[in-house]
């Protein structure tokens, strides 16, 4: 059976250029790289019942056909995905499809929307001759039972078992045509009460985003953050642990006994003891008798302009490990681009992701892993270029102070916030921290990387320096002139990645709430 080493590539709701893609196919293989999640959701060109719902930056039929051949070109297996029945708010709030909704969601308890994805998946099985594996989504299924059709299936059989039923009437619906569906693994890891009856069919893509390495302070169930309870803080690395002040994170007191009762053995955990194994589920999801890849980040998940990738080395390197230690069918490294670091950001760290996984997450040194990402990565990189470029955003999470996909903030507010909860000193501390080694990595290593690479490190140098200076109260005048260059700088680097000039949109998300707070606040000199 084929081992997948997979990459995904999110197209929604800024999708690449073609010609972008067939590059980025070119590198992937270049690395090992077998097969792509491709995201369409609503860039990808429906023609029936759900063409309303598509975007205007859709690609073309035409534009499939040709990402499809590149593809095949370089031998990867494209695994599509096009709307899924949870995330679905973009179907959802059209008024056509109003009436199928349940919260952001599909109503599982609707016939209608099983047929509904049933002919997103014919549809997207035409435009991909051969295809054998379809994903449909399926995870951060929180809000449900809002219907009377849901509540009264809530009722009668409870949400794991109408969950399973939905994607099994998907699975059987498919069968014909010789197509296998997965699923994200979170909500029925969250609700496995009927996971006996899952079709075994059905692959699940078992994510875990913050998993330390061979063990963890915390526990996950499930895969988002409501599911984290915290054993030990003072074990989560700098970085992690101000990502884990998010309230929805808990403490190991609150964790549901039957939790306990279920995955304790998995975890290698009794109350009490401040480490549990990571990537637990592994195990638990191939004792059903269910095919599993192990999905990871190759970077900290809330950097969005550099983050930090040292620190998840040993992450990748465990989940790896653990999908071939459990004869699991392969691993997905997953990249939430646009949202977070931009691809070109990024590809130092897949690549070197994927080395790792040829060794089957055996790692014996990183310097032996930073030798070989640096000779396939090619622009004079090196391993101490690498590892330098790495640290970069060590202890800068959140290195955004506009935070445009997780807290909405506009600077002042996010400002107001830091001087509130008496964060200041330390957040200066890692603005310091940030900004040297930016100035180190574009100093000691005046040619590495390419020009993106270095645009990106001194664009977060130059937030660095911003943030840095309006929590200090000093001015930003020339901070201002250089913010408006690095933002045209963009424009420029991002009008032939992007599908139908997608760069102005991007730069009014990254760089027009700066400006404006910039032109706008009154400073005082030093």
């Amino acid at each position: 059976m084929k081992y997948y080493r997979m990459q995904q590539i999110l197209l929604d709701p800024h999708p690449y250029a073609p010609a972008v893609l067939d590059r980025i196919f070119a590198d992937l293989s270049g690395v090992g790289c077998n097969s792509i999640l491709l995201e369409y959701h609503a860039t990808f060109p429906y023609q029936g019942i759900l063409s309303s719902a598509v975007r205007s930056n859709a690609y073309t039929r035409e534009e499939i056909n040709a990402i499809v051949c590149s593809a095949a070109a370089y031998g990867i297996e494209i695994i599509p995905k096009g709307f899924s029945f949870t995330h679905a708010k973009q179907l959802v709030k059209l008024e056509k499809f109003q009436y199928l909704a349940d919260g952001e969601s599909l109503n599982l308890a609707l016939n209608e929307n099983i047929e509904l994805m049933l002919e997103s998946s014919r549809e997207l099985l035409l435009a991909h001759p051969g295809c054998r594996l379809i994903h449909l989504g399926g995870d951060e299924m929180f809000g449900f039972g809002r219907t009377p059709e849901s509540c009264t299936a809530l009722m009668k059989e409870g949400f794991s078992s109408m969950y399973v039923d939905f994607v099994n009437a998907i699975a059987a619906g498919l069968k014909s045509e010789g197509v296998r569906i997965a699923i994200w693994s979170d909500t029925l890891i969250r609700y496995p009460q009927a996971l006996e009856k899952l079709d075994k069919s059905i692959v699940m893509f078992y994510w875990d985003y913050w998993a330390m390495g061979e063990e963890s302070a915390f526990l996950s169930i499930g895969g988002g953050c409501p599911d984290i309870f915290v054993l030990d803080r003072s074990g989560v690395p700098r970085d992690l642990n101000k990502m884990f002040r998010n309230p929805v994170i808990r403490n190991a007191g609150e964790l549901p006994l039957n939790h306990f009762e279920r995955y304790h053995n998995y975890w290698r955990w009794s109350p009490g003891q401040k480490r549990a194994r990571s990537f637990p589920y592994v195990e638990f999801l191939r004792e059903f008798g269910l095919d599993v890849v192990s999905c990871f980040l190759p970077y900290t998940e809330k950097g969005s302009i550099l983050s930090n990738y040292a620190e998840k080395l040993p992450h990748t390197a465990v989940a790896i490990r653990r999908n071939y230690e459990y004869d699991g069918i392969g691993f997905l490294c997953c990249l939430w681009q646009p949202y977070w670091p931009d691809w070109r950001a990024v590809w130092p760290a897949i690549a070197t992701a994927f080395i790792c996984g040829i060794s089957q997450g055996k790692v014996q040194t990183y310097s032996e892993l930073f030798n070989q990402a640096a000779t396939i990565l090619g622009d004079n990189w090196t391993a101490e270029a690498l590892l330098s470029y790495f640290n970069i955003g060590n202890n800068f999470e959140f290195n955004d102070l506009v935070d445009i996909y997780w807290q909405e903030s506009s600077p002042a507010e996010r400002l107001r916030y830091i001087q509130r909860s008496g964060w200041r000193e330390e957040e200066l501390e890692r603005l310091s921290d940030a900004r040297t080694r930016s100035e180190d990595f574009l100093h000691l290593f005046p040619s590495a990387g390419n020009g993106f690479i270095r645009f990106i490190v001194s664009d977060l140098l130059i937030r660095a320096k911003a943030e840095e200076r309006l929590l200090s109260q000093l001015s930003c005048h020339t901070i201002y002139d250089e913010f408006e260059y690095q933002g045209r700088l963009y424009r420029e680097f991002c009008a032939d990645f992007f599908h139908s000039g997608e760069n102005l949109s991007l730069w009014l998300e990254r760089y027009e709430p700066w400006l404006k707070h910039l032109s706008t606040i009154t400073m005082t000199s030093a």
